[in-house]
């Protein structure tokens, strides 16, 4: 009887979620031949993946900015208390 794999107990932790521009380097190319002798490919056989990367890498510099910017605090906040309960009497017709 073979022992069952996976099932509701089994986690993944690193799931493959695509290349990093660090993974597309040239120097770990199958087709580098060398500082001293350029790529014999006419076309880079690593454009998609460094195109995606780099689309990812952009969104994610965007999502940080976005996050880090601190929204403004609404104006009444910054009305003083006397003020608003001078305003909430004269909509009542209290003096």
């Amino acid at each position: 009887m073979q022992k069952k794999r996976g099932g509701s107990g089994t986690r993944i932790y690193d799931k493959f979620e695509g290349y990093s521009l660090s993974d597309c380097a040239c120097e770990l190319c199958i087709h580098y031949k060398g500082k001293a002798k350029p790529c014999g490919q006419e076309v880079c056989c690593c454009a998609e993946e460094k195109a995606e990367a780099l689309m990812r890498e952009v969104e994610a510099e965007n999502r940080l900015a976005a996050d880090s910017v601190v929204p403004a605090k609404p104006a009444t906040a910054l009305v003083s208390t006397h003020t608003r309960k001078s305003a909430r009497r004269e909509a009542h017709g209290v003096a």
